[in-house]
């Protein structure tokens, strides 16, 4: 992912212009917009999950932080409602399940990041 490390070489929107995305985003958005930049994704949106987890094979996820804030909605109870999500922190390379649901996860650390102190 490309990085400009010189503020003087950061885009600036013209002078009563409205700044795009590339010129006003910081520290992980600015990631993850240099990312799509060269057509890759810095997180995924659609979700990494093929399957159900459970503790035999639980479902993988990323993280670039020591913990993770998690939200399932999947085969929740109250799924239906419009925007329900169960929130738990999961400790990157510990697994954890929903408490809802029961679904297993494991956090794993983002490939090639170095992980830092929570947010």
């Amino acid at each position: 992912v490309p990085y400009i490390h010189q503020e003087e070489s950061r885009p600036y929107p013209k002078e009563g212009q409205i700044p795009t995305d590339l010129e006003q985003s910081t520290g992980v958005e600015r990631e993850e917009v240099l990312a799509n930049l060269v057509g890759k994704e810095r997180f995924p949106h659609d979700g990494p999950f093929t399957h159900f987890g459970t503790k035999e094979n639980p479902a993988i996820v990323y993280s670039g932080y020591k913990t993770r804030i998690m939200g399932c909605s999947d085969n929740c109870e109250r799924a239906e409602e419009p925007g329900f999500r169960v929130w738990w922190t999961l400790k990157t390379g510990e697994g954890g399940h929903c408490p809802e649901c029961g679904q297993f996860f494991v956090a794993k650390p983002l490939p090639e990041c170095d992980m830092h102190e929570d947010p």
